[in-house]
Order: structure tokens, then sequence, then C-alpha cells
């Protein structure tokens, strides 16, 4: 919550969970938004990335569209993919 740092070593664990089912999967599209995610993150917990409230807006719209692609996957369209 707010610009406290967030849990790395736990989502980084999701992120990698995420890109590694999409990619077997052939979700390439959601593949690559948790790769960006997994980078983002590893970042993070190395400190070449400060926590801040930018990033943090950022973070959580990536998650916000992911929740919404995975719901699509199934009705996918060319909107979805860009």
């Amino acid at each position: 919550a707010g610009t406290d740092r967030p849990p790395l070593d736990d989502l980084l664990t999701e992120a990698r969970a995420l890109h590694g089912s999409a990619t077997m999967a052939r979700q390439t599209p959601i593949a690559e938004v948790a790769a960006a995610l997994e980078r983002t993150f590893k970042a993070l917990r190395d400190g070449a990335l400060p926590w801040d409230v930018a990033l943090r807006g950022v973070v959580i719209s990536a998650v916000d569209d992911l929740k919404i692609l995975v719901r699509a996957v199934r009705q996918w369209s060319p909107a979805d993919e860009a």
C-alpha cells in the first residue's frame, strides 16, 4: 500500500511463473508483459531501479491489464494483442 516497497521476492516468483505458463501456452502477449514485470522486479530487488509513486502506478496498471488479458484469452482479438 502507498509507497511502501512491495514484497519483491513474492512478486518476482509470481511474474516468473506467469511468464513461464504463458510461454508454454503460446500466449506471447501475456508472456511479454509478465517478462517485463519480472525484469522490473529484478531491477528493484538489485537496487538498479527505485520504487516510487510513478513506478507503483505502472506496476498496478500492468497487473490490471494482465488480469483483463488472462480473462479474455479464449476470445482473443487484435485489440487485445495491441
